[in-house]
């Protein structure tokens, strides 16, 4: 599946606009965490230091990249977390679950979704690189998809916050 908008937000009235229905529920497969290379912003760096680990412990060497923010107005410099030798997955990954969980970095929050922000409109697609099996388009799935829109919009809301 590529990437498919799911819908928006338009940020002064907080209405919901539904594009496409879909349905999601996360399997812990632990798929989407051997399958990419996950970025991690230097605040969000810094919280998994105050929770006890090294830097050194879940940054990958020469990692530190620029790419541009999600409302295509500037850059933001970010790293990437270690592979585990041999397997290729997180280094947080354990029996295909997150133990840094409660503080994991936003694109781990989001997947398999994906946002992007242009004037007021908050607009919500699915990631352009699922690899998620979960994800599935349905034509009766409305409510899912407003929900969806939703949590993704309060995610980085409270992602925001921390800043």
């Amino acid at each position: 599946m590529k990437e498919l908008p799911i819908g928006s937000i338009d940020m002064n009235t907080k209405n919901i606009h539904v594009l496409n229905g879909v349905d999601f529920t996360c399997q812990s497969t632990g798929r989407c965490c051997k399958q990419f290379t996950i970025p991690v912003t230097e605040e969000e760096v810094g919280r998994i230091e105050d929770n006890g680990y090294d830097t050194f412990q879940f940054i990958a060497d020469n990692s530190v990249s620029i790419i541009p923010t999600n409302d295509g107005r500037g850059m933001q410099k970010v790293y990437f977390l270690k592979k585990k030798p041999f397997t290729d997955e997180c280094v947080f990954l354990e029996e295909n679950l997150c133990s840094i969980h409660e503080f994991k970095p936003l694109a781990c929050r989001l997947y398999p979704f994906h946002y992007e922000v242009d004037d007021n409109e908050f607009r919500v697609s699915i990631h352009p690189m699922n690899e998620c099996d979960n994800v599935r388009t349905t034509i009766d799935s409305e409510l899912s998809s407003r929900s969806i829109i939703l949590e993704v919009f309060e995610t980085v809301e409270k992602a925001l916050l921390r800043k």
